[in-house]
């Protein structure tokens, strides 16, 4: 109002009192009226209404804080009616746990109930018993919260699967990752010790992704693996900045949800991922046992922890999986040449290995990790698997006569970081 105040009073003294006169004499009259007086004046009003302005916009139009909170309070008012309901129960072994379910996308609640229902039954086998009575699942918009798992609460915005297409089932393997990964996190997340990303992140996204290879099969797990190598690759040249190794890495995604996927599945594809996964179970179950031990003093848990209880738990001829963790290893392993004999298949493989610096420095490494090895048939099914060690000798394998066999492939998941992945695959 102030401001076209100003504007009007400028046209009123500008205004043509019935003496014609051309816009440069109109400027030079306006000239004579203003002394110096009205110009200091002028410019001072004009000063403090633009610092009145500017003033009031951050205090509340362009201050994004206040925007926020005002928005957040809004939502907390209205939710309960935007928001339906549905109250469910899910048996897990001998008990029964209350599952509330708040949505607006009325389409995806069937999904979600037998995500959660999975996951709860997931987490109960690994971890133990569930530690609330009840969790609730509540929809939320993307614009106001971050998808958070609080105790006995999912707080899970709209764009994490909650509006996804149910014409195309074969897509809905990200819901049940999502209620996987925040579910699980209901049992770890009072456990972690703060700045061990790899116990916060790295581990329920390993087990999270099983729950995808379960239900969904190992096309699709492989898919969701490529898209994290390809999504660590990219957040990598972005980063442009020293990488932490999994086990000192601290709240940063890309190292503990991207590269710790691919690593994990590394060591589950050698060790086995039922191992694997109950080794992790363990983890956690042996925290919360000297929690009980010390008289109810919470146990955090840290990613150095964790290495130490893989070293524990892997056979010694697997001890190098440990390093997956520690170091960031990448690798060229190949098929060099491949061949039928009258009795068998004859493959060469080669590999070398190199240990990344964290700023993109490579030191050569004498490479002594195990692989695993599959031959498909035509229709690209799985007919036969064996564990092999790759070295720089360039050595020859023999594998047993498989009539059916069409193509041999070394690390079938892409779970290795490999700097030339096209050369791990040949065709009989």
């Amino acid at each position: 109002m102030a401001t076209a105040g100003l504007f009007v009073t400028i046209a009123l003294l500008g205004y043509n009192r019935g003496v014609i006169v051309t816009f440069s004499e109109r400027v030079h009259q306006l000239k004579q009226h203003f002394s110096w007086h009205y110009t200091v004046a002028l410019s001072g009003f004009a000063m403090l209404l633009a610092l009145g302005q500017l003033f009031i916009g951050q205090q509340h139009f362009d201050n994004k804080e206040v925007l926020l909170s005002q928005t957040k309070q809004a939502w907390a008012a209205t939710e309960p009616q935007v928001l339906q309901t549905k109250t469910l129960a899910v048996k897990v072994g001998q008990r029964t746990i209350a599952l509330i379910i708040r949505y607006h996308h009325e389409e995806t609640v069937a999904i979600w109930q037998n995500a959660v229902s999975d996951a709860l039954r997931r987490g109960t086998t690994l971890f133990g018993p569930y530690p609330y009575k009840q969790l609730t699942l509540t929809e939320v918009p993307s614009t106001l919260e971050n998808t958070r798992s609080i105790p006995g609460q999912i707080r899970l915005t709209e764009t994490e699967g909650w509006m996804a297409d149910m014409r195309h089932p074969n897509q809905l393997d990200y819901l049940f990752y999502v209620a996987t990964r925040e579910v699980l996190k209901q049992w770890t997340n009072p456990q972690f010790a703060p700045g061990s990303g790899l116990v916060e992140n790295s581990l329920v996204e390993y087990l999270a992704l099983q729950a995808v290879k379960e239900h969904f099969g190992a096309d699709k797990f492989r898919e969701r693996l490529a898209q994290r190598s390809k999504h660590y690759e990219q957040q990598r040249r972005l980063a442009a900045a020293f990488e932490p190794t999994l086990a000192q890495s601290s709240g940063l995604s890309y190292v503990e949800r991207d590269r710790g996927a691919l690593m994990f599945s590394s060591i589950g594809e050698v060790w086995g991922d039922k191992p694997l996964s109950l080794s992790i179970g363990q983890f956690f179950r042996s925290a919360e046992a000297g929690q009980i031990a010390h008289a109810g003093k919470p146990v955090s848990l840290t990613s150095a922890a964790f290495v130490q209880h893989l070293a524990n738990a892997l056979p010694d001829s697997l001890h190098f999986l440990t390093a997956y963790l520690t170091e960031r290893p990448v690798f060229d392993a190949s098929i060099d040449n491949i061949a039928r004999t009258g009795d068998g298949i004859i493959v060469k493989l080669n590999s070398s290995k190199w240990v990344d610096n964290g700023f993109g420095t490579l030191t050569p490494q004498l490479p002594a990790d195990a692989m695993p090895l599959v031959v498909l048939d035509g229709s690209g099914r799985e007919i036969y698997r064996q564990l092999v060690w790759p070295s720089a000798q360039n050595k020859s394998l023999w594998l047993p006569e498989l009539p059916n066999a069409r193509v041999v492939v070394l690390d079938p998941l892409g779970a290795w970081p490999d700097m030339f992945r096209h050369n791990n695959r040949r065709i009989l």
